[in-house]
């Protein structure tokens, strides 16, 4: 395991920023930067105000990592992401399916 309540897989990161887990790190950066000319440049700049000039994957959400607090009210929030961080180790990694490229919409 990376440092503390963090988990690095090859070059990446999957750790807590602003209270949400991440995945983070040159191959998502490079990702982010081949896609950046269809990106309207209104959604660049509220990106950048939000979160700086790097770029993630959200893993899980603060409304997710709330969830879990809530029902499991014996583990800190750190224990969550640290019980989240150790399933990912364990099953995740190992158990990978990539199933493309994924989107949004309303």
């Amino acid at each position: 395991m990376g440092s503390k309540a963090n988990l690095t897989i090859g070059t990446e990161e999957i750790k807590p920023i602003r209270g949400f887990l991440a995945l983070t790190g040159p191959f998502i950066e490079t990702c982010a930067n081949n896609s950046i000319s269809s990106v309207p440049p209104s959604f660049i700049s509220g990106q950048i105000k939000r979160d700086g000039p790097s770029h993630h994957i959200t893993i899980i959400t603060k409304e997710e990592l709330s969830n879990q607090l809530n029902s499991d009210g014996k583990l800190s929030k750190e224990g969550v992401i640290t019980k989240v961080l150790q399933t990912f180790q364990t099953v995740a990694i190992t158990d990978w399916v990539d199933v493309g490229l994924g989107s949004v919409s309303q």
